[in-house]
């Protein structure tokens, strides 16, 4: 069983930003195919984000979020910033400037296509771009797939920490809708794309963790009990149930909360968010 601390989190939703809106994890799929609300990060303190891409602007939204929410101010400094990790989980946020590349080279030709959008084609630049904003300065892992693995992100996050890597694991997982152009080639997970959602987790080590932070455990699992494991989400919905248990256990409105993520191929993963120092009811749901 892996065992980390969550002590902030940041989440944009169907619904809005925050964690205050979240359903719990047994109501995520509720949301449907639902996208993401016109938003500016200005308007929540994050500036100079203006002329970049709407992932970017959106993540980094997300992630400064999470550090506020940990109490943590940024941009990082000295030993906050070499000690201070990435993991970032996405499957489409390069799409867009590949879509833009291909529409300038049909309209101007190869050789006038904006420079510029090349670097953005890159499916890490979107790391970079939180990495250069946040002034993160270790360990920085991106991956990608078709559904983006909660339970990766997380494992590099406990990895990162066990081995004295980093004292602070930020984990972003990006769940957009491809351009419309891409829509007919990209993979989605049975019952249709889901919700768009970009959510950021920050993690450490249980011993550093302070008062008000929760407990996340998990292991892998062959089958699934509903009794013992509460409801089965979405993988990529994966981050956005970790964000529904964490406001629920830090605001004092439940002490525990267990949710299973399918593994699509390869079995379940059992998860339960504990707060120590919480007083509330014990739910499976």
């Amino acid at each position: 069983m892996s065992v980390i601390a969550l002590t902030g989190a940041g989440v944009i939703s169907p619904s809005g930003v925050g964690t205050a809106f979240l359903p719990r994890p047994d109501g995520l799929a509720a949301w449907g195919s639902s996208k993401l609300p016109d938003l500016d990060p200005a308007d929540y303190g994050w500036k100079g984000l203006k002329r970049m891409s709407r992932a970017v602007k959106y993540g980094s939204l997300a992630v400064g979020e999470a550090f506020r929410s940990g109490g943590v101010e940024t941009p990082l400094e000295g030993e906050s910033s070499e000690r201070t990790s990435l993991v970032v989980c996405s499957s489409h946020s390069n799409l867009e400037p590949i879509v833009a590349m291909y529409q300038d080279a049909r309209q101007y030709g190869v050789g006038r296509v904006n420079p510029g959008l090349f670097p953005e084609t890159v499916m890490n630049a979107f790391a970079g771009h939180l990495s250069i904003y946040f002034r993160i300065t270790g360990t920085s892992v991106t991956l990608s797939d078709a559904v983006p693995s909660a339970s990766s992100a997380f494992l590099y996050a406990a990895d990162l920490l066990s081995s004295n890597q980093a004292d602070s694991v930020m984990c972003c997982m990006l769940t957009l809708h491809p351009p419309s152009m891409m829509a007919h080639v990209t993979y989605h997970e049975e019952g249709g794309p889901g919700a768009e959602s970009i959510v950021a987790l920050l993690f450490r080590r249980v011993n550093d963790a302070g008062p008000s932070a929760a407990v996340l455990r998990w292991e892998a699992a062959e089958t699934y009990t509903r009794n013992d494991c509460g409801p089965v989400v979405r993988p990529s919905d994966g981050f956005l149930a970790a964000a529904s248990a964490y406001h629920g256990v830090v605001s004092g409105k439940i002490q525990e909360q267990h949710w299973t993520v399918s593994g699509r191929t390869d079995g379940y993963y059992s998860y339960c968010l504990t707060g120590p120092h919480n007083k509330g009811e014990r739910v499976h749901a």
